[in-house]
């Protein structure tokens, strides 16, 4: 958003952008904290999935009510 603030690309649909790259984050992160606590590759990617499947709903649900 910040590039797009800065006129390196178009402000139109950035927010989808911004939104994807917050998701893979939140499925990068799950990922990364859950193999430090000692899970399986296995079951970090299910739990990074799960913090990412969480992430959206919660923007789901703040759309819907505001």
């Amino acid at each position: 958003m910040g590039g797009a603030g800065l006129g390196w690309w178009r402000s139109a649909g950035i927010e989808y952008v911004a939104f994807g790259i917050n998701t893979v984050l939140l499925l990068g992160w799950g990922v990364l904290a859950s193999r430090a606590a000692g899970s399986t590759w296995g079951r970090a990617l299910r739990i990074g999935c799960a913090d990412a499947i969480l992430g959206v709903a919660v923007a789901l649900v703040s759309t819907l009510l505001k």
